[in-house]
C-alpha cells in the first residue's frame, strides 16, 4: 500500500464518489446535466451531423486528424458496409 492508497479511502479519491450508505452502496450524485445519445446508422445520417461534429472538432481534437468527420466519413463510405455502420454522438 502506498500514501496516497492509505490517505485516500478507496472509492473516494478527491471526493469523486458519494459516501456509501449502511449497506455499502454508493449513490451517485445528481446533477442538472442531461446526456443523450445517437446512433448514426446510415453515411447520409454522418454527413448530416457533420458540421455540428466539425464544430467540436476544431475546438476540441485538432491533433487527431482521424477524428476530424471529412476523414471518418470517407473512410466509412470506403472500406464499411452501412449495414455494419455504428456511429455515437452524444450531445
Amino acid at each position: 500500500m502506498n500514501v496516497i492508497d492509505a490517505a485516500v479511502p478507496r472509492g473516494q479519491a478527491a471526493g469523486l464518489c458519494a459516501p456509501a450508505d449502511s449497506a455499502g452502496r454508493r449513490h451517485r450524485r445528481r446533477d442538472s446535466a442531461s446526456l443523450s445519445v445517437t446512433h448514426i446508422r446510415t453515411v447520409a445520417a454522418a454527413v448530416a451531423l457533420a458540421e455540428e461534429w466539425q464544430a467540436l472538432y476544431s475546438v476540441a481534437a485538432q491533433g487527431n486528424p482521424f477524428s476530424a468527420p471529412d476523414w471518418v466519413i470517407a473512410w466509412a463510405r470506403h472500406f464499411v458496409p452501412e449495414r455494419d455502420l455504428d456511429i455515437f454522438a452524444p450531445r
